[in-house]
Order: structure tokens, then sequence, then C-alpha cells
């Protein structure tokens, strides 16, 4: 998904996802080590208040969310053994031009250029 139509759908339902935005942070804090006060995200507290007074998360907020996220997904996706696979085997090759996957068919198997560029792409696409 386009990162610019995450953050616009998830500034415009804001108010509606505050609670799974916060149980995201909270994943974000124990998984990939977020630090509300050093990204100047809102406390529990905070985001309870502003979402009693009709607001919720900024744009900017959620770009750091979204960011955290994705590097989190990343690490999860290079540890997994997603690459191995067959599902993820043909999608990969039909994620390069023919010719690409057609001449490097034996370096897509392996798993250690396979796990990489799965990081790469897959949280973004």
């Amino acid at each position: 998904m386009d990162q610019n139509v995450l953050l616009f759908n998830d500034r415009h339902l804001a108010l509606e996802l505050g609670p799974g935005f916060e149980r995201i942070m909270d994943w974000l804090e124990n998984a990939a080590d977020l630090d509300r006060g050093l990204e100047a995200l809102p406390s529990t507290e905070q985001l309870q208040d502003r979402l009693r007074a009709g607001t919720g998360l900024t744009s900017p907020e959620l770009s750091v969310l979204a960011a955290y996220a994705k590097i989190e997904l990343a690490r999860e996706l290079t540890a997994s053994d997603l690459a191995d696979d067959p599902w993820f085997k043909r999608v990969l090759r039909g994620y390069f031009p023919r010719q690409f996957s057609e001449r490097f068919d034996a370096e897509l198997d392996s798993t250690r250029y396979v796990g990489r560029s799965s990081a790469r792409w897959w949280p973004t696409t």
C-alpha cells in the first residue's frame, strides 16, 4: 500500500481507530523499543484525553508509528522462514521482470538473498 494512502486513511480514521493506535504503540514499545517521549508520542492518558476532546494522533505521529511498524515487520520477515514457503517463491518471482527471474532463478532461491529482499519490498508494497 502506498504510504501516503495509509497515512491519509489513518488520519481520517484517527478517532475511530484511537484505541487500536494505543495497542500498536504498546506493541512497538515492547517489540521495537519505541520510546514515546523520544518520538514525541502521547502517553496512554494523553491519547485518551485527545480522543475525548475529539482529536486523535496527528499526521507526524502516525508517520512515526508507520515507520516503526515497517521496521519491525521487516525484522520479523527477515527472521522468519517465509523465504522457504512455495507461495512466497512464486510471489517473489512475479515481483521481478520475467527476464530477471529466468536469468537469476538460482539466486532467487538463495535463502540469504530472499530473506533480505523480502524485508526490503514486502512491507512497503
